[in-house]
């Protein structure tokens, strides 16, 4: 009965690596998954697999129509840390820190 009730509280979590929001938007994908942002919660994983990829065509998207030269840069940057974008179980130990 404890595997079912605990099933039933974890979450999914979008996850997204810290991201300096000037206009480098320098972010460093080896930072510990629980300094990550919490995005959204979901209740399961294909959903926030769902959402984490419209994020990405999205930022595709973007990139696409980007005519500026200095602009594509930053967009492509911003289209890299999508991509490291994770969905994780709330279980997941990796989200708490180290004792």
């Amino acid at each position: 009965m404890k595997l079912v009730v605990g099933a039933a509280l974890s979450a999914w979590l979008l996850m997204a690596p810290p991201i300096d929001t000037g206009w480098r938007a320098d972010f460093d994908p080896s930072t510990p998954l629980y300094r990550w942002s919490v995005v959204n919660a979901y209740d399961t994983e294909q959903e926030c697999n769902m959402v984490r990829g419209w994020r990405i065509m999205n930022a595709m998207r973007t990139l696409e129509h980007s005519a500026d030269l200095v602009k594509r840069k930053r967009h492509r940057r911003l289209l890299i840390w999508d991509y490291l974008w994770e969905c994780a179980n709330s279980s997941d130990p990796r989200l708490h820190p180290p004792k």
